[in-house]
């Protein structure tokens, strides 16, 4: 039984780690392969390229499940902002609406007051646990999932 937490290892780091090891392990294995089979030749490079396949695909099955999953919450959005709000974002691009929703969980997990329609569009939609008043909110899986997508579409605005 192993002793390594893997936990504490997003996805993206666990895989960039877990296929640097395997490299390295498989080309100490073709080593020794030649070395006691007598072998002139082996398949590390064949090898490395179906490392870098497999990173690859692995990034590429990452990319369309974030997509998916930024659909799903869009969704979400758009769904709550037009049931819920006035006319000026009910309307609105739901870039705007995920930058209202952004901030509105941005204050509550902060300790600072939002409007009743925010909050409560933030709690029953499923982003943010509700809790007493005054209280520093703690986000759902979903809040938490959002709350990371926003940061990366900050960033790729930059």
């Amino acid at each position: 039984m192993s002793d390594i937490n893997f936990d504490k290892y997003g996805n993206e780091e666990f895989f960039k780690l877990f296929l640097a090891a395997v490299k390295e392990t498989y080309g100490d294995y073709c080593t020794f392969k030649e070395h006691e089979g007598n072998l002139t030749e082996y398949s590390e490079p064949v090898f490395e390229k179906s490392i870098e396949e497999a990173e690859r695909r692995l990034c590429s099955i990452v990319q369309k499940l974030e997509n998916s999953n930024e659909h799903v919450i869009d969704s979400i959005i758009e769904h709550l902002f037009k049931a819920r709000w006035t006319r000026n974002l009910a309307d609105a691009p739901v870039n705007e609406m995920r930058d209202q929703l952004s901030k509105t969980l941005r204050d509550q997990t902060n300790g600072y007051w939002s409007g009743h329609t925010a909050y409560n569009l933030a709690v029953d939609g499923g982003f943010l646990i509700n809790d007493k008043k005054g209280a520093n909110k703690r986000l759902t899986s979903l809040g938490t999932m959002f709350v990371e997508q926003e940061q990366l579409r900050k960033e790729q605005e930059q």
